[in-house]
């Protein structure tokens, strides 16, 4: 052998032991350790050779400490290099989640938002490694040993299953500077201006954030309070919290929690639903319309399981619900909502007969006519028999009062299923002939029936909807469909199913779930397509997540989009709530409001202080009921 092939041999052997001698730390460590202030932990750690290093991922318990009696585990991922005969760990951990401000804890500054670099060192011990890692504080750099238990398995022991997904393709170039040009203004304001120059503004792609790490170990542990990639704090011990509220539950028992409770909290004596400030009721403003959806969600419920007391839900809300015609003792107007007598306020007025210890709110509008709608259907659905016969013919009453003399129940141009509605509603309820021609002669319309099919519930363009539209969409596409199956008009029912599967496919990437449940339990959508609205299930929390403060402008990451919402109020340059993030969060990092369904999906632009305000989950069983009785979900879920 020459002495240059002698070279070359010498120099492949060497490199074909590189990548051995490289990956010589790759497997499975038992962690044993103790942090500062919390004390001693156990866990795994694994290390997996990836040919640039290792995919290094950690979770550990605390042995010692619990908080609020409930046990915390952390979950890092990062990258690991061979460093001499040791190992060194880069972990980047997120000082600052979704909440901003949580009652009684210290409020995140600008500085939170901004991550830490945690840096691990390791040396050899006997039969591992041992070393700590060093962060800046609230880090309290703990100290720990691994001992090596094995090698890696197929896939790894844990994994950040957290990913973001575009919810609408790139705008083409024209569109792109049609929309720059249009909303110039809307970009030079204060709250937009400094981010213009970032890259995903310009890219002007908005995208869901889908994350189910750790969904199973919480359904296994609901009180485990688990903390991944963060930085262990009082307020992400509460994050951790409303996470385990969401994924720890069965989908059955957060339902059956809001069923309990909705009832016995947030229902006024009038049968209206109602909201809370500790124990002191506050009233609703679309009380009508939650209540309608309410009185529907209690219908399907005792259609699937015959309950006693969603009969008397359904029962109590109808009767209510007729109360917000009949109140006013005009047909010219409706309530917007009801309450208990309080005495002398503005917009409020009393009842007298009938509803004396009533009150009633004025500006009923086309928002709670659609409440006044459901209800209607959920009489008929639930109320059927001869014992409710005198309430169902008082209901049809008033709904039809209403249908001839009130300017949204008669309808318009844009509100032209509003007619419809009613007159198909006060036949169900009585089996009016004449209110059953009106509705036939609406419902057979070929361009009322073209406008079902192709834009029924709602349209969206570059990620922007008329949010809060495409729920009333959705609910008027709920009432017509049972009208069309009930009333047997075979060609409205077409029009109708196809346009609830266009929509629910059409608005299925930014998660309005409700439209995939309902286009899955009554327009024949495949089962397969609502799987992510069941996930949106998993991921509500019950009790709800509210009280806490949002202010996502805080992190280094966040930026606005070029958009404004709703654009067509034009007010984008006056109003900074039109300003909404790039991102839309899961659902268990929002604090919602009262109806996650018709909330803008994004972050928003702004700071939004916490709330005192309790709400009801009339959001989550009008979704959970849908999809029991799609089949999506079954009673053990």
């Amino acid at each position: 052998m020459t002495r240059s092939v002698t070279r070359f041999v010498l120099a492949a052997l060497a490199l074909s032991a590189a990548p051995a001698l490289a990956q010589g730390h790759a497997g499975v460590f038992r962690v044993v350790g103790d942090e500062p202030g919390r004390g001693p932990y156990e866990g795994h750690v694994e290390l997996r050779w990836d040919g640039a290093g290792y995919a290094f991922t950690r979770e550990v318990e605390l042995t010692a400490w619990t908080h609020q009696g409930r046990p915390v585990s952390t979950a890092w991922s990062g990258r690991a290099r061979d460093v001499g005969a040791g190992v060194e760990v880069e972990v980047l951990l997120d000082r600052m989640g979704w909440i901003a401000e949580a009652p009684g804890l210290p409020p995140r500054t600008a500085a939170d938002g901004v991550p830490m670099a945690v840096r691990g060192t390791f040396a050899p011990a006997a039969g591992g490694l041992t070393g700590r890692f060093f962060g800046q504080a609230p880090f309290v750099d703990p100290a720990e040993t691994w001992t090596r238990v094995g090698a890696p398995g197929p896939a790894p022991r844990w994994r950040l299953e957290r990913e973001a997904r575009p919810v609408h393709r790139a705008p083409s170039s024209l569109e792109r500077r049609a929309l720059f040009a249009l909303y110039a203004s809307f970009h030079r304001t204060p709250w937009v201006a400094p981010f213009t120059g970032r890259p995903e503004f310009q890219r002007a792609v908005h995208s869901a954030v889908f994350d189910a790490t750790d969904q199973d170990l919480l359904r296994r542990r609901p009180d485990l309070l688990r903390v991944v990639q963060r930085v262990v704090d009082p307020i992400a011990l509460v994050e951790a919290k409303v996470k385990a509220d969401a994924f720890g539950r069965r989908l059955a028992t957060k339902a059956e929690g809001a069923d309990q409770e909705l009832p016995l909290r947030f229902t006024d004596a009038s049968g209206a639903l109602l909201l809370r400030v500790g124990a002191a009721p506050v009233d609703d403003n679309d009380g009508c319309l939650w209540t309608g959806v309410y009185a529907l969600t209690q219908a399907v419920r005792h259609g699937l399981t015959n309950d006693p007391a969603a009969l008397q839900n359904v029962e109590r809300t109808v009767r209510g619900l007729h109360a917000h015609m009949a109140i006013t003792g005009s047909p010219t107007e409706f309530a917007r909502t009801l309450r208990a007598a309080r005495g002398p306020e503005p917009r409020w007025h009393a009842g007298a007969g009938p509803f004396a210890g009533l009150e009633w709110k004025d500006g009923g509008n086309n928002d709670m006519f659609k409440g006044l709608l459901l209800g209607g259907v959920a009489a008929r659905e639930a109320l059927g028999g001869p014992a409710h016969a005198a309430l169902r013919a008082d209901y049809a009453r008033a709904l039809e009062a209403l249908a001839d003399h009130h300017p949204v129940a008669r309808g318009n141009l844009l509100k032209a299923g509003n007619p419809l509605m009613a007159r198909g509603v006060v036949a169900l309820l009585t089996g009016s002939s004449s209110a059953a021609r009106a509705y036939r002669s609406r419902a057979r319309n070929p361009l009322h029936l073209l406008y079902v099919a192709a834009a029924g519930g709602g349209l969206m363009h570059l990620g922007q909807a008329d949010w809060s539209g495409t729920h009333l969409e959705l609910t008027s596409m709920i009432v017509q469909q049972r009208l069309a199956v009930h009333l047997r008009e075979p060609l409205h029912r077409w029009a109708v199913d196809a346009g609830l599967r266009r929509s629910a496919t059409r608005l299925a990437p930014a998660r309005r779930s409700l439209h995939a449940l309902v286009a899955a339990a009554y327009a024949g959508l495949p089962r397969a397509e609502a799987a992510d609205a069941v996930q949106a299930l998993r991921e509500l929390p019950f009790p709800r997540a509210e009280g806490y403060a949002v202010r996502p402008t805080l992190r280094a990451d966040f930026c606005p989009s070029p958009l404004p919402t709703l654009p067509w109020k034009r007010d984008w340059t006056t109003n900074q709530g039109r300003s909404n993030g790039l991102v839309m969060p899961p659902f268990h990092e929002q604090d919602v409001g009262n109806y996650v369904w018709k909330e803008v999906p994004y972050l928003p632009n702004r700071d939004q202080g916490a709330s005192p305000v309790s709400h009801h989950s009339a959001d989550y069983l009008v979704a959970y009921w849908m999809a029991r009785l799609a089949q999506v979900v079954g009673p053990a879920d």
